[in-house]
């Protein structure tokens, strides 16, 4: 038995899984290019409430789709709750007794939002299956996965640079936990997820999909 994650035997040779992966990678981002508001449209509200969930000195008081240059985005706009500690300093929301009316805006763009969940999605179509079975499997688990993956970063995100432009107003130099975790995130953290999503669905797929022995 292989002490590898995904049998080595199963392992298709370099140059075939090359090719493999550059269709792979032609028919998804193609796919989510063309499907990408779709896709993000229906889960604003989610993104919305996550936020709200994780992060409670903020609220989110509008969320939608909008534009950063020719990129389709989305588009969140938040204010403090209530008056704020942050990076040593009382920092209070807009509007707050005679503070100007204003609120915080953070962009991404759908390309960036889907990336990690795109590269989830080449890796495992790109790997071969040994039966139409094992890819019955593995292709919800990659929905799932793909899911968790938007889940985990936009919200993150979003909280990181909402948070990051509170600091600025008080000190320049301040760095959150936030937006440590949003920089190891787009340092390769989501790539590194990514791949090990990809991994836990291919093997699942062929795990959950051998035939029953008598």
């Amino acid at each position: 038995m292989s002490g590898s994650f995904i049998p080595a035997a199963a392992s298709p040779r370099p140059v075939r899984l090359a090719a493999r992966l550059c269709v792979a990678a032609v028919l998804v981002l193609y796919a989510l290019h063309v499907l990408e508001r779709f896709i993000a449209e229906p889960l604003l509200p989610v993104f919305r409430a996550v936020i709200s969930v994780v992060d409670e000195q903020f609220v989110v008081t509008d969320a939608r789709l909008g534009r950063e240059g020719p990129n389709e985005a989305l588009d969140f706009r938040a204010n403090l709750r209530r008056p704020a500690q942050i990076a040593g300093h009382v920092v209070y929301p807009f509007g707050w007794q005679g503070i100007p009316a204003g609120e915080y805006e953070v962009t991404y763009t759908l390309g960036g939002a889907l990336q990690y969940s795109a590269l989830l999605l080449i890796i495992a179509l790109a790997w071969p299956a040994r039966r139409a079975h094992e890819l019955a499997v593995r292709l919800p688990m990659c929905l799932l996965f793909a899911g968790a993956l938007l889940l985990i970063d936009v919200p993150t995100t979003v909280i990181a640079e909402l948070r990051h432009a509170a600091e600025n107003m008080v000190d320049p130099r301040a760095l959150s936990g936030w937006m440590i975790w949003s920089r190891l995130l787009a340092g390769g953290g989501g790539i590194s997820l990514s791949i090990l999503l990809a991994a836990l669905a291919i093997n699942a797929g062929r795990r959950y999909s051998r035939p029953v022995s008598r």
